[in-house]
């Protein structure tokens, strides 16, 4: 994927994103910690969210920020997001809202320096 000054990796996860398959995320996003390209990680098609995966993504977020890399997150189903971000007491720890288009929701990591 071509951004208009820069390369971007992208990488698309979909599916189950519950503990038999968080570390998968984790695979994913290996390399990008040794790359110097943006990263950005499409998570569409939900069938279902535990807990662990957002601890494994906001991981990878604060991570990323420590290493000065940059990353974004979307997502095609917000409000399953901002739902299992209540049920799981997470939703201090992330914002999820819509990107400019409307069509997908972009889910941020807050930093508590």
């Amino acid at each position: 994927m071509i951004d208009a000054n820069e390369m971007v990796l992208g990488i698309t996860l979909s599916g189950r994103f519950t503990i038999e398959n968080s570390q998968k995320l984790h695979e994913e996003v290996e390399d990008f910690l040794n790359n110097t390209v943006p990263l950005e990680i499409y998570i569409n098609e939900i069938e279902e969210m535990d807990f662990s995966f957002l601890q494994i993504l906001y991981s990878v977020v604060l991570t990323a920020r420590t290493s000065k890399k940059k990353i974004s997150v979307f997502t095609d189903n917000g409000e399953m997001i901002k739902n299992l971000l209540v049920h799981t007491g997470y939703e201090s720890h992330f914002t999820v809202k819509k990107n400019r288009s409307g069509a997908n929701c972009l889910i941020g990591g807050i930093y508590y320096d």
